[in-house]
């Protein structure tokens, strides 16, 4: 039996538009009559019989595989087709001028394709059923190719489209759509294998396992989009685009992808348009693994949008298990083939939790430039959630989404990498700078990581409340080597901590720590009952002689106690006095040189 397997593609994602879902459909085929059956049927590799009876054609195959040859494929409302083909596979190829409009049954033992370079529909009222894959496709493989198994590529330029209305189920297969343009309305299940459409001039599918199974070779002359509206249930799915958009939006069905897994296979969903934008919105896509944990989200391309009703969920369903990953904007974890552009708008979810005391999962957010509406991120209980730009800007609405994270428990990583160029033209995406323009306050455990390619500027308080951690760096070397950076406070700079009982945290790794006029880092007092100092952790400092100003102060972020210990060691290059001013405690100490 042959298993087609999805998209290992490495792509970008979809184009923020809606579809006009009436014209689609008004643009299909009118319903057949029930006496349209296939037409010219001839064995031209492998071995089997054609016979017709009524308004049903059959075909019983005696070859493990086989391929034929028709003039026309259409079937009629009422009229069924049936291939016997055990656990093997048919390849029907169409070699007339006719779209194959599917308005009938379709069923099969085994595993079906049907290539057509015109067009292939299933209508409204049209089913396909088989026990193995469903392949339908204007795209063409050489007969050797399929005859002998295992990788098999599709190929051509035909403008045929692949259109969906209908149901298409694989009880124990695959089913894959490949065309210049896909659009799916209907439904598609295949509970066992994998949901895969596809629009580009080249696809190969293998026997590997998940979208790994699929790649979609990226062509720029490809223009075709894939749009799901309609409803999709399988053990992975995958929408790629070569050259064109990816779309996953909400139909008169409410557009609905699901990937389940099975025990061999996790479930994974794959929206890729490397040349094109993955829109969702108005739909919910979501991934868990056959043992209840959380699966596997990827949504890359060009651009990529997400609208304020879209629902990206990871999440585990069976308690004690944990959350799985979402990846948009990227190929990979930590930044891998950025998308241009990321919006994420107001409104939107993305969930990666664990469910009861499972742990939490990872999301990654990541763009050349990304743009974070007041959306809902959670990653659950010491989950994680990653923001991976070339430059970051923290406004009013990042902020708070920002704040709804770590107040869910799940720690957040403000990261920008190195200075990136591409394509025609010149871009400046920026230096690798974080800018802090709002207000956060989170009282959880969570942390918060601003970690930059340059500098960071903190110009609106950060405040915790509870045993959070907040770490800074600069000069994070991510994608290049960056020096020059430095930690800088502005006039509403601040970073206080309010509750010292619960033990907050504070890690600082700087280029070099920007002198201000009123140092914005403020402590609450030490209590009389002993409560020891707040943890800290400050890697060795430099201070060169040139960097210290008449009136400034060097600030030192630390506890209210004297400065000691291995973890807080301050290099001097002269042997002076230097004021550490910590305001909430109008205490001061002399430091003097380190030998």
């Amino acid at each position: 039996m042959i298993f087609f397997l999805f998209p290992s593609h490495k792509g970008r994602t979809i184009p923020h538009a809606t579809l006009p879902l009436l014209a689609l459909l008004s643009a299909l085929p009118r319903p057949l009559c029930a006496q349209t059956l296939p037409t010219g049927g001839t064995y031209v590799a492998g071995s089997g019989t054609i016979s017709t009876a009524g308004a049903t054609t059959t075909i019983d195959q005696s070859s493990a595989r086989g391929v034929i040859n028709w003039q026309g494929f259409s079937i009629g409302a009422g009229g069924t087709v049936q291939f016997n083909n055990g656990t093997g596979a048919t390849l029907n190829r169409v070699t007339g001028a006719q779209l194959s409009s599917l308005q009938g049954h379709l069923n099969a033992t085994g595993t079906v394709f049907l290539i057509n370079p015109n067009g292939v529909v299933v209508g409204p009222g049209g089913t396909v059923v088989t026990g193995g894959s469903f392949v339908g496709a204007t795209r063409d493989t050489p007969n050797s190719a399929f005859m002998k198994g295992g990788k098999i590529t599709l190929s051509g330029t035909a403008p045929g489209a692949v259109t969906n209305a209908g149901r298409i189920t694989s009880t124990n297969g695959n089913v894959v759509l490949v065309g210049a343009s896909v659009n799916n309305s209907g439904t598609i299940n295949a509970a066992h294998g994998t949901a895969a459409l596809a629009a580009g001039n080249e696809v190969v599918l293998s026997e590997a396992g998940g979208p790994s199974g699929l790649y979609v070779s990226a062509d720029k002359k490809a223009q075709g989009s894939v749009t799901n509206t309609g409803r999709i249930k399988a053990a992975a799915a995958t929408l790629a685009s070569a050259g064109g958009n990816v779309y996953a939006l909400a139909g008169n069905r409410d557009g609905l992808i699901e990937a389940t897994g099975t025990t061999t296979l996790n479930g994974q969903v794959w929206l890729s348009a490397p040349n094109g934008t993955a829109a969702v919105d108005n739909t919910t896509i979501s991934a868990t693994n056959a043992d209840g944990s959380g699966g596997t989200l990827h949504a890359n391309g060009e651009r990529v949008s997400l609208g304020s009703k879209a629902v990206l969920s990871a999440s585990a369903t069976k308690t004690g298990r944990k959350g799985g990953q979402i990846l948009i904007g990227t190929d990979s974890a930590g930044g891998t083939n950025l998308a241009r552009r990321t919006t994420v708008a107001s409104g939107a979810t993305l969930k990666a939790t664990g469910k009861g005391n499972g742990a939490g999962g990872t999301i990654e957010t990541s763009a050349h430039t990304l743009a974070m509406g007041a959306a809902t991120i959670s990653a659950g209980q010491s989950g994680s959630w990653l923001l991976d730009p070339d430059d970051l800007t923290i406004d009013s609405a990042a902020a708070r989404t920002i704040v709804s994270a770590l107040n869910s428990g799940t720690n957040v990583t403000e990261q920008t990498s190195a200075t990136t160029a591409s394509g025609a033209g010149t871009t400046a995406p920026g230096r690798g700078d974080i800018a802090i323009l709002a207000a956060m306050s989170w009282r959880s455990t969570a942390s918060l990581t601003l970690s930059a390619y340059h500098s960071i500027s903190v110009d609106a308080p950060i405040t915790l409340t509870g045993g959070g951690v907040l770490a800074l760096l600069t000069n994070n070397n991510k994608g290049g080597t960056s020096s020059g950076g430095a930690l800088s406070f502005g006039p509403r700079g601040a970073i206080q901590f309010t509750d010292i009982g619960a033990g907050p945290g504070l890690q600082v790794t700087p280029g070099r720590v920007t002198p201000s006029l009123v140092t914005p880092v403020f402590w609450p007092t030490a209590q009389s009952d002993g409560i020891g100092p707040i943890p800290l952790t400050l890697p060795p400092l430099s201070l060169n002689e040139e960097d210290k100003g008449a009136s400034d102060a060097l600030i030192i972020i630390a506890h209210p106690r004297p400065l000691e210990g291995p973890d807080t060691t301050v290099q001097l290059d002269q042997p002076q006095d230097y004021q550490i001013v910590l305001p909430a405690l109008a205490y001061t100490n002399a430091l003097k040189d380190t030998p």
